[in-house]
C-alpha cells in the first residue's frame, strides 16, 4: 500500500541489510520499501548493516561466557560438536554514505552488538561522531541493565522521561549502548535513549541523532520493544526523518 496514507505524501524508501522481521514491521505500517540501489534518489534509507557474512548474534565488549563462539583460527580442526562460525561486523552497503552526505536521511537500526559495532565504526570514520566501543551487556542476569528515555518526538505517544520498564518489554540480554561523543568539527549529537548496567559507571547511547554531511542520521541500537510500541516508534522515526 502507498505510504502517503500515513505521511501525507508518497515516500520512496530504500532498505539495505535489514532482517525479515523489520520488513514485516514496515508492512504492518503500510509502508512500502524497496531494495537500495546506489545512485537512485530516496526520501529515506534504512539499514541494519546485515550482509551475507554477518553473524547477527555476536557480542562486543566484556565477555560473559554466553556470547557466540569466536571464529576458528586458520588451520584449526574443529573438535566433535564444535562448529566454525563467521562473525563479521555490520556493514553499510556501498553508496549509502554518499547518499546521506548529499542529504538523504538514514535510519541506522543495527540491533545487535556485531551489527552495531560495524555500522558505528563506519559512521565514525565518516565523521558522524567519535566511537569508543560499547558499554557491554548485563554480565549476569541478576545484575541487570536498563535503558532510559527523555521526551522527544521520536517517542511521541509513548512513555517518556523514565526507564524503559514493563510497557516497553525491551529484552536485557541483547541490549547495549554506544560510547560516543561529538566528532571534531562534527554536528552536535542528541541522545534520546541512554543505556547503563549494574556495576558500571559508563552511560552509553541507545538511540541518538546527528548529521552526516547534509543528511539526518538516526541511530537506534535498542532491541525491539513490545510490538505495539515498536510500531509507534518506527512510525515516529520515519515521520521525524522525512519532515
Amino acid at each position: 500500500m502507498n505510504p502517503s496514507h500515513s505521511f501525507g505524501r508518497s515516500l520512496r524508501i530504500g532498505v539495505s541489510g535489514i532482517a525479515p522481521a523489520l520488513h514485516k514491521q514496515f508492512s504492518l505500517l503500510n509502508i512500502a520499501v524497496e531494495d537500495f540501489k546506489p545512485g537512485e534518489h530516496y526520501d529515506l534509507i534504512i539499514s541494519s548493516g546485515i550482509t551475507s557474512h554477518t553473524h547477527a548474534d555476536g557480542q562486543v565488549g566484556e565477555t560473559t561466557g554466553l556470547e557466540a563462539a569466536p571464529p576458528m583460527k586458520p588451520g584449526h580442526t574443529p573438535e566433535p560438536g564444535e562448529e566454525a562460525q563467521i562473525i563479521s561486523l555490520g556493514h553499510l552497503q556501498t553508496g549509502i554514505l554518499d547518499a546521506v552526505r548529499a542529504g538523504t536521511p538514514l535510519l541506522a537500526i543495527p540491533q545487535t552488538d556485531t551489527l552495531s559495532d560495524g555500522v558505528a565504526k563506519e559512521l565514525a570514520a565518516a565523521g558522524a561522531f567519535t566511537y569508543n566501543g560499547a558499554v557491554g551487556d548485563f554480565r549476569a542476569p541478576w545484575m541487570g541493565n536498563w535503558y532510559f528515555v527523555r521526551e522527544h518526538a521520536l517517542f511521541a505517544g509513548l512513555p517518556q522521561n523514565q526507564a524503559l520498564g514493563g510497557f516497553y518489554q525491551c529484552k536485557g540480554r541483547p541490549s547495549n549502548g554506544l560510547l560516543i561523543d561529538q566528532a571534531p568539527n562534527g554536528a552536535p549529537i542528541e541522545v534520546i535513549v541512554g543505556y547503563s548496567r549494574d556495576h558500571d559507571r559508563n552511560v552509553g547511547a541507545g538511540t541518538f541523532t546527528t548529521h552526516v554531511g547534509k543528511g539526518k542520521l538516526l541511530f537506534h541500537r535498542c532491541p525491539d520493544f513490545h510490538p505495539v510500541l515498536q510500531q509507534r516508534f518506527l512510525a515516529n522515526a520515519l515521520r521525524w526523518l522525512t519532515t
